[in-house]
């Protein structure tokens, strides 16, 4: 009979061991160990849900130069770059994913932060903080960190890595995640095209019913900042 119930016992815990690993496997990603892009959807559509919610800030990161990596170096460094580069803004965003079984289930959408990699090298955060100005600290040092990173593989070294961010504040004013998401990525992409490195804000209540001209370019932005927290557009 004690044999029994410890053979049960035994069969139960491996049970729940293994209902751990499917919820793993179900919400994170194999190769940067951070969420799904599915499951950051649905819980930063929580966060923005709440009400009063105006200290979330919704990015989208890219490592600059992403495909010469590849090509240059191969696919294994293109790897370790993507981990480095989750490392750091794990770090740096203060996510807490030491519970990644469990983390969907406790998530507090009201102060816990999220970060995902949607594809390639390409990732989205959801963050809490106090201010525009403390948000762009964050991303300076991110950029600082990621910058100081040294990736060794079968004698070939990488340095210097940069990456592209748009980060949206959201206030209150939108009814659903995809929608800071877009706007987040149009204001990645305008990055990209002044030649990456940088980090661009802007306030969700501010994508306009018109264009504004800046320096002779279309812009859609009526409040942006770069990442030295100068204002680049206003209205």
């Amino acid at each position: 009979m004690q044999r029994e119930r410890i053979a049960s016992f035994l069969l139960f815990n491996k049970y729940k061991e293994n209902q751990r690993e499917l919820r793993v496997q179900a919400n994170f990603d194999h190769l940067s160990g951070v969420m799904l892009r599915s499951t950051f959807m649905d819980l930063s559509q929580k966060a923005i849900e709440q009400p009063e919610c105006t200290d979330l800030f919704i990015g989208l990161v890219d490592i600059d130069y992403f495909k010469q990596i590849n090509d240059n170096y191969g696919h294994r460094m293109g790897d370790l770059a993507i981990q480095r580069l989750s490392q750091c803004l794990e770090k740096e965003l203060k996510v807490d994913y030491r519970d990644r079984a469990d983390f969907v289930e406790k998530f507090d959408p009201a102060k816990d932060n999220v970060l995902a990699r949607l594809g390639g090298d390409e990732f989205v955060f959801a963050c809490h903080c106090p201010s525009e100005t403390a948000c762009l600290e964050k991303m300076r040092d991110l950029q600082a960190a990621f910058a100081k990173e040294k990736i060794a593989l079968d004698g070939q070294r990488l340095s210097q890595l940069r990456f592209s961010c748009g980060v949206i504040h959201y206030l209150n004013n939108l009814p659903n995640v995809d929608q800071l998401y877009q706007r987040a990525d149009q204001l990645m992409y305008e990055v990209k095209k002044q030649g990456g490195g940088n980090v661009l804000l802007a306030r969700s209540c501010f994508f306009p019913e018109k264009r504004l001209t800046l320096d002779k370019k279309l812009v859609y932005f009526k409040y942006r900042l770069s990442l030295a927290g100068k204002v680049l557009s206003a209205a």
